[in-house]
């Protein structure tokens, strides 16, 4: 990919993928690539011919030939210029761009609505400008159908409720938004603070600490039919946050609402990525202490009172679970790098808040463009 991927999403035709990149950018591409006779014809003519510069870039004006001080000063970037970036090559496989935003993209979905009986198609996409676009499926992609706005820092982690018009999305601000997304409304606010300082309890958080959302999934309760769990991470922080889709859907339009609904799941690390595992969460940790504990198993059930119910923390050695999961806790636990370089691999949702002059969150800065 021409930039470093940040969301991947399989299309309900399983034939193609949606790729979100860091420079702002959604690619279509085939879940099964072409093979490569699909491709001689297209390398015997390629898209760009222009021949590449053989020699190193020169200066044909000089301070004699350049008189005005815009000029002069163009011509000293020139000469301090060594040579022209090397033209990219471009992707030698098949790939469609569909949309683009201006700002670093942090989070994709596609998601499906019924429409006039009919079900459509739409990209969800957040970025570090605090925006939530919704736009057309391709072949139309490229019409925006609105923003959901309402976010004062960036918006790092978006996902559907189950298959629901219901959209939650978290970043930088003290609370995750829950959404109407076909509408662009923002239902209510859910604030995370006081709920995330009561478990921190070896590592105590100070008053003016800045919260960061590293993931939201969104998981199906097998004793239930229609009910999904929604599960939110906060980077750094050695538990899960979780509540039901009911209660998100419960009392719309009023506003800011505390974590009364929701229920902290302790566990023995930082988790790093949640998916559902045959009707349980399979949970894998930056547990670095203990490397029989990077992948574990937390039960999600409903109590007689319809409030969660999370079971305990179950390494999955000792659970049947398959001999991949099994092998996947016990080999390569030996560190090759330093925890440093872990912290900078798995901690970089924090990096994403702006700082300006004016303070944390309020300057114009533009997004930084990643490889």
């Amino acid at each position: 990919m021409p930039k470093r991927p940040c969301a991947v999403q399989v299309m309900p035709d399983n034939a193609t993928i949606l790729v979100g990149d860091k420079f702002g950018d959604v690619y279509s591409l085939p879940l099964i690539p072409a093979t490569m006779g699909d491709h001689e014809e297209a390398d015997a003519t390629p898209a760009d011919s222009t021949p590449q510069p053989t020699h190193a870039f020169r200066v044909a004006a000089s301070e004699l030939t350049v008189h005005s001080k815009r000029n002069r000063m163009a011509l000293e970037a020139q000469m301090k210029q060594k040579n022209f970036t090397a033209r990219k090559d471009p992707l030698q496989f098949d790939h469609k761009l569909l949309l683009g935003h201006v700002s670093m993209l942090t989070d994709m979905r596609y998601v499906l609505k019924e429409v006039e009986g009919q079900h459509r198609g739409y990209i969800l996409t957040a970025d570090r400008d605090e925006h939530i676009r919704v736009s057309r499926a391709p072949p139309h992609a490229h019409i925006i159908e609105g923003f959901c706005l309402g976010h004062a820092q960036f918006v790092s982690k978006i996902c559907q409720v189950g298959s629901s018009d219901l959209l939650v999305s978290g970043g930088g601000d003290d609370w995750i938004g829950v959404w109407k997304w076909s509408h662009f409304k923002l239902l209510k606010k859910i604030y995370l603070k006081d709920l995330v300082k009561s478990v921190a309890h070896q590592h105590p958080i100070s008053d003016d600490y800045k919260l960061a959302i590293s993931g939201i999934w969104s998981a199906p309760i097998q004793s239930t039919a229609n009910e999904h769990v929604l599960v939110i991470a906060v980077e750094k922080v050695k538990a899960l946050f979780l509540i039901l889709s009911s209660a998100l859907a419960a009392n719309p339009d009023h506003g800011a609402q505390d974590a009364s609904a929701m229920v902290a799941k302790q566990l023995p690390g930082v988790p790093l990525d949640v998916t559902a595992f045959r009707g349980e969460l399979l949970v894998s940790l930056d547990n670095r202490g203990d490397d029989d504990k990077r992948l574990g198993i937390v039960g999600v059930t409903i109590g007689p009172e319809h409030g969660i119910e999370a079971t305990e923390w179950v390494d999955v050695g000792t659970k049947e679970t398959g001999s991949i999961l099994t092998a996947l806790n016990e080999y390569q636990t030996r560190d090759e790098v330093t925890d440093k370089e872990l912290d900078d691999l798995f901690y970089g949702v924090v990096s994403l808040r702006k700082r300006g002059p004016q303070g944390p969150g309020d300057t114009d800065e533009v997004a930084v463009e990643e490889d």
